[in-house]
């Protein structure tokens, strides 16, 4: 196999990315090592084989395409170079998609319909046509949540059964259920949020995937159902920070223009740190800083679009990313 050192040193000296071919961690003859990217790497631990111009770190385990690797360390589009090495003379056979598909594994679309189980509501869920119980009533005002908004996402409420006294939420991708979420109306349980526990596959998808006008040309990912539902139609809830490889896939072919990030605020770094995976494909990605306040010396309250409100996480994200509402 060809040796692509040369192309690989030039690559890096022309972009002032500092690099080793011998000593420690390096393999010697057979890597150029840089320091790696994508965890917090401070000993040039991720090698490029100058065979294959593909990398792998020692510490993290992470591995794929120089051009990945490249796009992660100078915030550049992998395009650019896939462009740089075409014009060194290497026939470079992937394309950015299939680097893509190299780096998280593949997304089945439609794992609900290959299950050997149809996945189901609760065996007690009940529609909400009306604001006819008491707890669901009190549940509402609380959450600051209409009667229309229930209806509309096709909510219902179980009052008997393992979801007993729960709201619930059915989550589907491509016209597909794919799972549900059961949301503890009473305030009282340690378990604020259930899942479908016979094998839920919820947080390999977005709630809000089919609602999405991608004509508007931005994203906004945000945590929860009832943060979505401040939000709008735009918003795509993740069911919590931190993303599946699945989840990126999605959102990497989904191509937004511009993918904003809107965190609880207490998982604000978390989102930062997560978003400079997406920064190689998509053209701008924000990450909107929601605020935290403290109510007493021991005590911090961090904010969410949910608590915070639609028209001031709005305000936030116009004044930040620069998009019409």
């Amino acid at each position: 196999m060809k040796d692509h050192s040369d192309t690989i040193i030039r690559l890096l000296e022309r972009f002032d990315i500092p690099y080793w071919e011998a000593g420690k961690n390096v393999s010697e003859g057979i890597t150029i090592n840089v320091e790696c990217p994508l965890c917090d790497d401070v000993s040039n631990h991720c090698g490029i084989f100058r065979n294959s111009m593909e990398f792998h770190c020692w510490k993290c385990g992470r591995k794929g395409n120089l051009t990945y690797l490249l796009a992660r360390i100078t915030h550049r589009p992998i395009e650019f170079f896939l462009e740089e090495i075409k014009a060194s003379g290497i026939t470079f056979e992937q394309d950015s998609e299939q680097i893509i598909k190299d780096i998280f594994a593949p997304t089945e679309l439609k794992i609900a319909e290959k299950r050997s189980f149809k996945v189901k509501l609760p065996e007690y869920f009940k529609p909400v046509q009306e604001a006819d119980s008491t707890l669901l009533e009190d549940y509402m005002l609380r959450r600051n949540i209409s009667l229309d908004v229930l209806i509309q996402h096709q909510c219902g409420i179980c009052e008997v059964g393992e979801y007993m006294n729960r709201l619930i939420i059915p989550v589907v991708f491509e016209e597909v259920l794919v799972g549900f979420q059961a949301a503890d109306m009473t305030g009282r349980s340690e378990t604020k949020y259930k899942a479908d526990s016979k094998d839920s596959e919820i947080k390999n998808y977005f709630y809000g995937w089919d609602t999405l006008n991608m004509s508007l040309g931005y994203v906004v990912v945000i945590e929860g159902v009832l943060d979505k539902w401040r939000l709008g139609s735009n918003a795509l809830a993740s069911f919590g920070i931190t993303l599946t490889d699945k989840q990126k896939r999605l959102l990497i072919d989904l191509r937004p223009r511009k993918l904003i990030f809107a965190p609880d605020g207490d998982a604000y770094l978390d989102a930062c740190r997560q978003s400079q995976e997406f920064t190689p494909f998509i053209e701008e990605v924000y990450v909107v800083q929601l605020p935290d306040y403290w109510i007493d010396f021991n005590t911090k309250i961090s904010e969410d679009p949910d608590s915070l409100g639609t028209e001031k996480v709005w305000e936030l994200i116009q004044n930040e990313c620069f998009i019409e509402r």
